[in-house]
């Protein structure tokens, strides 16, 4: 997975005339949050399991939102796949997007995102430096 958001990061970072160096700090960021931060290397009812106790919220509690049984719900936290009309379901109950974590565009534009959040920030300050001299 890290491989292939390398090459796609490398793609996007030349089509858009990204420095080196700003390109080596996003690979490297690509590279910590794919092996510390990925859920997609455990099985999607852990997942789920994990972002409900997250929200506090009760397995009782949760059933009833996506109209299952409390059973029901103990045999979707022990899945290792699920149907994806039940995904989105959970997900609006849960307000948590299962789907991203599978698109490494989603990635990719993540950190793209934040790089230009601070690189706008900084302009900013710049910019007011540059007024206050006036």
């Amino acid at each position: 997975m890290v491989q292939g958001l390398k090459s796609k990061c490398k793609a996007y970072f030349i089509k858009t005339n990204t420095n080196v160096k700003t390109y080596q700090r996003i690979l490297q960021r690509i590279s910590c949050r794919t092996s510390d931060f990925c859920l997609m290397e455990q099985p999607i009812g852990i997942q789920i399991r994990e972002v409900v106790e997250k929200r506090g919220m009760t397995v009782t509690e949760f059933a009833k939102r996506i109209n299952k049984s409390r059973e029901n719900a103990y045999s979707i936290f022990s899945r290792k796949t699920i149907d994806t009309g039940l995904l989105k379901l959970i997900s609006e109950v849960l307000e948590f997007d299962f789907f991203k974590q599978y698109s490494s565009d989603y990635h990719i534009l993540e950190i793209a995102y934040s790089h230009n959040l601070s690189e706008n920030k900084m302009l900013r300050d710049y910019n007011l430096l540059l007024r206050q001299d006036k």
